[in-house]
This record gives C-alpha cells, structure tokens and sequence, in this order.
C-alpha cells in the first residue's frame, strides 16, 4: 500500500482546492473537517488533488462532534464519482454501516459494525468488487462486494442532524501490490 494523500484540515476557513465539494458545505475548524448543513441532508465531497486509482482506501480520524443518531454520521467515502455515485461508511454513537449510493439511491451493504467515538479511526478501502470496512485496524460490517461503481476518487460523507460532525486526518492510499488483499486474510 502507499499514501497518496493526507490532510489534517490545519487552519479555518474553505478546504483546499484539492478538494471538490459536490453537496452541501463545510469547512476546517480548529484542525478538524467541520460539515454544518444540520438536517438538511448529504454533504459530500471528493480529493482531487492526485489522481486516485479505482481500488484505494480512505481513512479518517474521527473528529472531536460524533453524532449520536442511527444511520447519520460522517466517514470515508470511495469510488466517489459526485453527490449520487459512491460508497461510503458512516459512523456515529450507535452504529457504523457500509451503504452504496447509486444514482442517488442507497443501499445498505453488509452488516450493522459498532459504535464510533471520538479519536476512532475509520477506514474504508475498495479493490474489484470488495469493500472492507475498519475500524481502530478491525474489520467491521462483514466484507461485502458489490459491482455498481468501478471508478471514483476517495473522499468523504456525512449527514449531520444534531452537531456539527467533524473528521480529522484524511489518508487516501492504492495498493501498490497484488498481494494486499491475500496480506490482509494472513494477519
């Protein structure tokens, strides 16, 4: 695997122009990726700052506000294409869940994972047809494979309703082996 990309969202103010926004807004605060469209839906957005090949991983930290309502959150996003095409794993105080957004439908993959908290680093990868979603290093919601995006950046997701979620520390990464995948059934 190699780093492609990081960002710790230092200073306030809009993102860099590496990123594209493609729904809603949000912008850095006190180091932290801040999404602020409170219930009014999806805030989405891509890295294109470097070229992302179609299996990577993105991973976050989650920041310092976590909601605390099922199926709302913010995470990692992959094979994110613009506000109606992507994956993504979402994590708040209840639950974590792996959904695909197709044509702007979701679809709910694999299986319920486990609450996230503050200082929780959150990791989604995509390689063919499987996505893996972690957790603190962890595997979570099962490992489910899908076929309806083949391309896309990685990036991020969040539907806040009562706080300002925040995520921390972007990685986004490729898998420079072909051996990745087999690494992972190993350890």
């Amino acid at each position: 695997m190699s780093i492609l990309a990081t960002d710790d969202f230092a200073g306030t103010g809009a993102l860099s122009a590496n990123w594209t926004v493609d729904q809603g807004s949000s912008a850095r605060a006190s180091g932290e990726q801040s999404f602020t469209d409170l219930g009014t839906g999806q805030i989405t957005g891509r890295y294109t700052g470097v070229a992302t090949p179609n299996d990577h991983y993105v991973k976050y930290t989650m920041g310092g506000v976590v909601d605390t309502n099922t199926d709302q959150g913010a995470g990692p996003a992959v094979r994110s294409t613009d506000a109606s095409n992507m994956y993504f794993l979402q994590g708040n105080t209840v639950e974590t869940r792996i959904y695909k957004k197709v044509a702007g439908s979701f679809t709910q993959l694999g299986s319920d994972g486990p609450s996230v908290a503050t200082g929780d680093v959150l990791y989604l990868e995509i390689q063919g047809t499987q996505l893996i979603a972690k957790k603190n290093g962890t595997t979570i919601c099962g490992s489910p494979t899908d076929s309806s995006l083949a391309t896309g950046r990685g990036g991020f997701w969040c539907a806040p309703v009562t706080a300002n979620d925040t995520l921390d520390t972007f990685e986004l990464g490729d898998f420079a082996s072909g051996d990745v995948l087999m690494a992972q059934c190993l350890t």
